[in-house]
């Protein structure tokens, strides 16, 4: 029903009908009101029916952020159990700032022990299009960034950081923070959504990590977003780069790297924000004997240490730990390997895929940051998951829970 559906019922209402049902809910004593004339009703069915409206709309976004941003990053609609995880994990936040005439509202906040998940929305002056710069046609087009030059050249700088240390070589973990823009669906160009992972990794994938809740209540988190700016590549620059080492193998750094990828400051303003999360800490634990499956395994190339190469190999598997937002793995060390990746093929088909119990399938990806450190492009219910799909088609099966 719409506000306008609200306002023409009640305009049907007559005034009897108000003073009646007040009477019965007094329990049948006189109410003591005046008939109310046409206009007034008209002024108090358009305060209820626009309260109702906001409410709707508060309650719909309030539930509605994350859910928003796990079905943008897949094509299969959420199931109701990852929908009913959401809704039962996600904490509301609510903090704005606003600094000439550019607002930051920190909206929620979700974690599973292992990664935690902020969605902020970013509220541009009307005159800034920023809708346009999400998903530009190419990898040299425009494209928003969180932090400017100045920002990302600091040597403390980071999107977040932990009030117990952001990195702890002696305790084997590292925080590492990342970002993606999302379209917040509201119409105005001038507001998106950006979406932070703070991930808590090893720092050393071959030892174990000595901190038991990386987001328990007693770690505290500074987020700060230093500057958003649009990033591209100089095309002009590109041109004459490539025709300069035409035919051969180049790396591009000094002043042709400073002068080949170029930023625009739209803002240099700073927003700060002091954060627990709320965070479940669920996982489960797949590996209860030995199981061996075939990855990549990274050694250096020669004694400079300036070149890797990698061979497909047979590993050890010593432990699989899948949380709802992905998993980590942990290898039995090989001789002289500085690393060992799961990922054994380009083929997306080859995927890693977390297998439920209905059949559906969610896809598992490197975050990049680390070869053992997986995540889901949506939620996995613990609870109904059946198996972990790995690249060679190795099975891990998930114990009754």
């Amino acid at each position: 029903m719409k506000a306008i559906d609200l306002l023409v019922g009640f305009g049907s209402v007559k005034d009897s009908y108000v003073i009646s049902a007040e009477e019965f809910r007094q329990g049948k004593q006189k109410a003591k009101m005046k008939r109310l004339s046409t206009r007034k009703m008209w002024l108090i069915a358009a305060v209820i029916a626009l309260t109702l409206l906001l409410v709707g709309c508060a309650v719909a976004y309030a539930n509605g952020w994350f859910q928003q941003i796990f079905s943008a990053r897949s094509e299969t609609p959420l199931s109701s159990e990852q929908i009913q995880y959401i809704q039962n994990n996600e904490q509301i936040v609510g903090q704005s700032q606003t600094k000439k005439d550019w607002t930051v509202d920190l909206k929620s906040t979700i974690c599973d022990g292992r990664t935690g998940y902020l969605v902020f929305q970013i509220t541009a002056p009307d005159d800034v299009d920023l809708e346009k710069y999400l998903n530009p046609p190419t990898l040299d087009d425009k494209r928003l960034s969180m932090g400017n030059d100045s920002a990302s050249r600091k040597a403390a700088y980071s999107l977040a950081v932990a009030s117990i240390g952001t990195v702890d070589s002696e305790r084997n973990y590292w925080y590492l923070a990342s970002g993606d823009w999302v379209v917040d669906g509201d119409g105005q160009p001038n507001t998106v959504l950006f979406c932070m992972t703070i991930c808590c990794e090893k720092m050393d994938p071959s030892k174990p990590m000595l901190l038991e809740d990386p987001f328990g209540k007693d770690v505290s988190f500074r987020i700060r977003l230093m500057g958003i700016t649009l990033e591209y590549k100089n095309q002009e620059l590109q041109r004459e780069i490539e025709e300069k080492y035409a035919g051969q193998t180049y790396i591009v750094d000094g002043e042709e790297a400073a002068g080949l990828f170029c930023s625009d400051i739209l803002t240099d303003e700073e927003w700060n924000f002091d954060i627990t999360f709320d965070s479940d800490n669920q996982f489960i634990e797949l590996i209860t004997k030995p199981v061996f499956a075939q990855a990549k395994v990274w050694r250096y190339a020669d004694e400079k240490q300036w070149d890797t190469v990698d061979s497909l190999e047979e590993v050890q598997i010593s432990s699989f730990r899948v949380t709802p937002f992905g998993a980590n793995i942990s290898y039995v060390p090989k001789p002289d390997a500085i690393g060992i990746s799961p990922r054994i093929g380009e083929n997306v088909e080859n995927a890693i895929y977390a297998v439920m119990k209905d059949g559906s399938r969610i896809q598992l990806n490197l975050t990049g940051n680390n070869d053992t450190v997986l995540q889901a492009e949506t939620p996995i219910v613990l609870s109904q998951l059946d198996y972990i799909l790995l690249e060679d088609g190795t099975k891990l099966f998930a114990p009754n829970i």
